[in-house]
């Protein structure tokens, strides 16, 4: 269990010039007025990843730009799962 972090992060540094962005990803608050956010998911042990999703937003015209936990119904996921958005 401990070596499946520590092997995603040397995959991470290998990889963090390589990263591409291919997709905009969205989704629509439930309220009334509610507006739209543009979001991207990574896994905790990927902080090269995160500096390019957060890049891309702002590549997108996003003004704030906010990380945080994933919005995933599975709890153990939701612990070492994270987000980065932004609100149109």
């Amino acid at each position: 269990m401990i070596a499946i972090p520590i092997i995603g992060f040397i995959i991470d540094f290998i990889m963090r010039d390589k990263y591409v962005i291919k997709k905009k990803y969205y989704r629509k608050g439930r309220g009334v007025g509610a507006g739209q956010e543009y979001y991207y998911e990574y896994w905790i042990w990927q902080p090269y990843k995160k500096k390019v999703l957060k890049n891309a937003l702002y590549q997108l015209g996003v003004a704030g730009v906010y990380g945080g936990r994933s919005k995933t119904n599975n709890k153990y996921i939701r612990m070492i799962k994270r987000e980065v958005y932004g609100v149109i």
